[in-house]
């Protein structure tokens, strides 16, 4: 996150004229702009009593400014409300002339695009036909990965070597074997041990999924 600076200065010259300065500023996610904005008084009592008792009067759109209120010469905060939107700041101040009498008014704006947050999480959506979501982007779905088979003697275990295989809850199996009933099955990380429970020599085939 960045803070952007933005400082001007208007000089005594133009101080009994309406004028106004522009400055287009696009901002990134998260980044917000440090403003200061002044117009030069040239020390003499009138003009900086003026400048010093009325505060600048903003307009924004798309954007909040802290602190409030600001007075001449101030810093303020522009923070965007919605990224992904133009924003705009016009900070409006207004004073006597250097003639007396009337009041002229200055405006300092800053504007510009700003860039919306990337979304954290990726992946599909789908919804059923009243609009809730039947699949979002945190839910694990479950596939396959892979297909083991072999035999197993009784009293000789059997270890199936499993690359990635952790026993966290997230890989499952299946074993589809016609004998299935005289086989155990044990799930480690990194690795499945095939047990025979009867006799003999039995088939064994084994479906890993993983979600």
């Amino acid at each position: 996150m960045t803070v952007h600076v933005v400082s001007h200065t208007m000089p005594y010259s133009i101080f009994g004229a309406s004028i106004g300065h522009n400055t287009v500023l696009d901002l990134p996610y998260g980044d917000t702009v440090s403003a200061t904005f002044e117009q030069d008084g040239n020390n003499l009592a009138t003009q900086e009593a003026w400048l010093a008792a009325n505060p600048f009067v903003f307009s924004l759109v798309n954007c909040s400014v802290s602190p409030l209120p600001r007075y001449n010469g101030e810093t303020f905060v522009i923070t965007p409300t919605t990224y992904g939107i133009p924003y705009s700041c016009q900070a409006a101040l207004t004073h006597q002339t250097s003639s007396g009498g009337t009041t002229q008014t200055k405006t300092f704006t800053v504007r510009g695009d700003t860039v919306a947050q990337f979304p954290t999480n990726h992946g599909l959506q789908t919804f059923d036909a009243a609009s809730s979501i039947t699949l979002d982007t945190d839910y694990r779905c479950v596939r396959f990965a892979g297909f083991l088979s072999g035999n197993v003697t009784f009293g000789t275990p059997v270890t199936l070597n499993v690359t990635g295989l952790v026993n966290d809850g997230t890989w499952g199996y299946n074993n589809v074997s016609a004998e299935s009933w005289s086989i155990k099955t044990t799930l480690n990380s990194g690795s499945i041990t095939v047990t025979a429970r009867a006799s003999g020599t039995h088939p064994y085939t084994i479906q890993l999924f993983r979600d």
